[in-house]
């Protein structure tokens, strides 16, 4: 973050329109539809808060561009927000020539800020405090935190600082490095807010270089303590112009961040208020209502202003380390990444085969049903294969400790010849968990590719090198000569071979049609699959009883309970 975000992102908007689709957030996440609440014509750019529920009240401290202060205000709602005042102002020194990015507590009935001073192209962090909120005073005509590491650069900022009443110790989350966009974010502990000791293995969190919509920069984390969990709120650059807002989580706050899978949960929206960057989260979970608000930055070419988006329920989304689920061979997550956590919804009901549709968008392999679906950040890789990968290390090379197999069936959407060479050096980046074959020599591994839809078969059949991709045939295909380890599988829509619904007994003319195509499929070593399957609980006991052995849902946890309970116990969807 900087001074002044300059108007060559006025060029920027043009550019980046390529990459703006019709979802902007994730994993429950919804925009208020008034957006943005604070900031504007009148107000000029307001960024980077900070805020305390007390007594009812909202209590927002911001930057304040305009006047390169600090300023307060105050809300009943979230939404609706008082004339704002100015409360810290720069002083005559050379290091606060520009005061923003507040980090405000309350302890023993004081209020604890901490600031970033900005001067002379560089940033560092100041302390105050005040018994009103309003009226503040320095602690110290220096600044409390400055950039000495290589890594910080020039420039110290956002502060986010916690007090821990069981170490007695304040702990500040600060972001490092540039002055325009600090890189990475760092970790310090104080006694008494004012002498700091920096965390000597910092940064604590830096970019993922392997996900597309962090891989340059990470910054401005606000974390929350909630049960044994550090979550982190943060910011993600994609570029040095383009930001979206995550969620990480870690058991001491510093160490083994694991980021969640649906990231990111904000995202710019086209041709609206933010529909450049997103920055800056602050949230507070409400437990009354039982719901989160964040609020954060959004930019256009005029201002950055202040949004609002809200949350039902506590739960984030992270997968939970639950008592390990039993597999079910058979079941099969259609469209799985239309679920509300993509491969971990499937993983957590013990299906055994999922299924993932891709494009290939500016040289990435991109997951979604249509194009306008697609968002940059929900690769192949990130949804699907980096944490299968994570799984299986975790799991003595298996998706499940006592389940041999699993399928990832991948639907090319776009041409397979020109996704094929793409596809393939990805999958070779995960030998270590992908069956594959040299030759006539099968490499069997904890997951088999089984491609769908656009399949280039003849690249497939003549790939010269390791193949990790199979493919699946048609019923009418089960008897052909093609070995089982290029086509291990035949599927087809239910309804170009039959008319029953699942609803009382399967006429005796397709059921000999349906017996015929299991029956060669089978003698070939092949299994079959059905999409666009009748979704009740007889034809799902029909399907498992006559043995065919994919059965298709979006229903993740009905065909669970149909499996593990019994009929009789699981209702139709």
């Amino acid at each position: 973050m900087t001074l002044l975000r300059n108007f060559s992102l006025f060029l920027f908007s043009t550019f980046f329109a390529f990459s703006l689709f019709a979802q902007d957030t994730s994993t429950g996440w919804v925009k208020y539809e008034n957006n943005p609440v604070l900031g504007g014509a009148e107000l000029g750019t307001c960024f980077d808060i900070s805020m305390i529920q007390e007594d009812g009240v909202f209590k927002m401290w911001f930057s304040w561009r305009p006047k390169k202060s600090i300023a307060y205000t105050e809300s009943k709602d979230g939404v609706t927000w008082k004339e704002p005042v100015i409360v810290l102002s720069p002083a005559n020194n050379d290091w606060e020539n520009d005061l923003n990015r507040p980090s405000v507590l309350k302890r023993d009935g004081v209020y604890h800020l901490w600031y970033t001073g900005q001067a002379k192209g560089k940033s560092w962090i100041g302390y105050a405090t005040s018994n009103d909120g309003l009226t503040w005073k320095r602690q110290s005509d220096k600044p409390v935190l400055s950039a000495e590491a290589v890594w910080e650069k020039v420039a110290v900022m956002c502060p986010h600082v916690e007090w821990d009443a069981d170490v007695k110790l304040y702990k500040m989350w600060y972001s490092g490095g540039e002055q325009y966009e600090p890189n990475a974010i760092g970790y310090a502990i104080s006694p008494d807010g004012l002498t700091w000791t920096k965390y000597p293995q910092n940064p604590v969190f830096a970019a993922d270089k392997e996900i597309t919509w962090e891989h340059h920069k990470v910054t401005a984390a606000q974390i929350i303590k909630r049960g044994d969990w550090y979550f982190m709120f943060y910011i993600g650059f994609e570029h040095e112009n383009l930001a979206h807002i995550g969620i990480a989580r870690s058991k001491d706050g510093i160490t083994n961040w694991e980021r969640l899978p649906t990231n990111p949960i904000i995202g710019p929206g086209k041709g609206t208020w933010d529909e450049i960057a997103c920055y800056k989260p602050f949230a507070i979970y409400d437990t009354a209502e039982k719901k989160w608000r964040l609020w954060y930055n959004g930019r256009n070419n005029k201002f950055e202003r202040i949004g609002l988006v809200t949350h039902d329920g506590e739960d984030l989304g992270f997968p939970e380390n639950v008592p390990q689920v039993s597999p079910l061979p058979k079941a099969h997550a259609h469209n799985d990444y239309a679920h509300k956590r993509p491969l971990f919804d499937a993983l957590d009901n013990g299906f055994c085969s999922v299924e993932a549709d891709i494009f290939l968008v500016d040289g990435e392999l991109l997951v979604g049903h249509t194009r306008i679906e697609l968002k940059p950040e929900r690769t192949l890789d990130a949804l699907y294969l980096k944490p299968l990968l994570e799984r299986c290390r975790k799991n003595g090379g298996k998706v499940y400790p006592d389940a041999p197999f699993f399928y990832l069936w991948i639907d090319l959407k776009t041409n397979g010849n020109e996704i094929y060479p793409k596809l393939q050096e990805l999958l070779s980046k995960y030998d270590e968990m992908l069956t594959s074959f040299d030759g006539e020599t099968k490499n069997s591994k904890a997951i088999q590719i089984i491609i769908t839809g656009g399949t280039p078969r003849q690249l497939i059949i003549q790939e010269k090198g390791r193949r990790y991709m199979t493919f699946d045939g048609r019923p009418n295909e089960s008897s052909d000569a093609i070995s089982p380890d290029l086509m291990p599988a035949v599927s087809d829509k239910w309804s170009a071979h039959f008319k029953w619904d699942g609803t009382g007994t399967m006429p005796e003319d397709q059921k000999k049609i349906l017996d015929k195509q299991l029956r060669e499929a089978h003698q070939a070593g092949r299994k079959v699959r059905y999409w666009a399957t009748p979704q009740n609980v007889s034809f799902w006991k029909f399907a498992d009883e006559t043995g065919i052995d994919f059965i298709n849902t979006d229903y993740l946890e009905k065909l669970k309970s149909f499996f593990t309970e019994g009929v009789k116990k699981s209702n139709d969807p």
